[in-house]
């Protein structure tokens, strides 16, 4: 399996610097459950545990990574207290247009803390 902790570790420590998530940071559970079909999780935020999961089999490392930076995006707005779990009892935007704002934050945020990133990465080799 690909070994994600150093990348993980590096990608936490950009946001943080950055401001795009806050400490303390949640723990990040690497999930190798099959799913099948278009459709399958990607990843979410428990805020309840204060923990990340990705699911990470048959995905690259890339669209493993850029899933974590949208998660980060998420605990920080749980931990400003700007989501609270009751908001996401329902979590499909279809159902709970709430969310619909803070999905567009974490996928704007996410992405482009996330290419910013790669970039800084990319130029250090």
């Amino acid at each position: 399996m690909f070994n994600y902790k150093p990348y993980i570790i590096s990608l936490a420590e950009f946001m943080l610097k950055n401001g795009y998530t806050v400490k303390p940071l949640p723990k990040v559970i690497l999930k190798k459950d099959k799913q099948d079909g278009l459709f399958i999780k990607t990843g979410y935020y428990d805020p309840i545990n204060k923990e990340v999961v990705l699911f990470v089999t048959d995905r690259h490392p890339k669209d493993v990574l850029r899933s974590l930076a949208h998660e980060f995006i998420h605990h920080k707005q749980f931990e400003d207290k700007r989501i609270t779990p009751d908001i996401c009892d329902e979590s499909e935007i279809t159902k709970n247009n709430k969310i619909v704002k803070f999905e567009e934050e974490a996928y704007l945020k996410g992405n482009i803390a996330f290419r910013t990133w790669t970039e800084l990465e990319n130029n250090k080799n």
